[in-house]
């Protein structure tokens, strides 16, 4: 059986809450209720079988697992981020993404500033042109 894994805003919501070592600021800086935070890192450590926080005078402190944890997930977060803003690159020097009709068959977007097939390789000048 398959291994579930955490959501990706649950380990956003994990990460922000070590990083500020408080639920109230992750809270805060995700736009979610402390409740939220609370619950998916109560169904995190569950899910984990390890407790990843202590509480010390209302403030949230990690635990030893937690840190190495912690560790793993900001990296992992840190190469999503890379990976998106990549992808995202790509439009920017000609590459596109054609969609799929009903049946399935790849329809090229069309580049109404060419007035061609999108799927057509840029030139060297109309890539220099698109960067300006």
């Amino acid at each position: 059986m398959k291994t579930p894994r955490p959501t990706t805003a649950t380990l956003q919501a994990f990460e922000c809450a070590a990083r500020n070592g408080s639920f109230t600021r992750a809270a805060i800086e995700l736009s979610v209720t402390q409740g939220n935070i609370s619950r998916r890192i109560r169904r995190l450590e569950k899910q984990l079988g390890v407790m990843l926080f202590n509480v010390v005078k209302q403030r949230v402190v990690l635990t030893e697992v937690g840190k190495q944890y912690w560790d793993e997930v900001r990296r992992a977060l840190d190469q999503l981020e890379h990976a998106t803003q990549r992808a995202m690159a790509c439009a920017d020097v000609g590459h596109v993404i054609t969609a799929r009709g009903a049946g399935g068959a790849g329809v090229p977007a069309v580049d109404s500033g060419r007035g061609r097939s999108a799927d057509e390789p840029l030139s060297r000048k109309e890539h220099e042109q698109r960067r300006a």
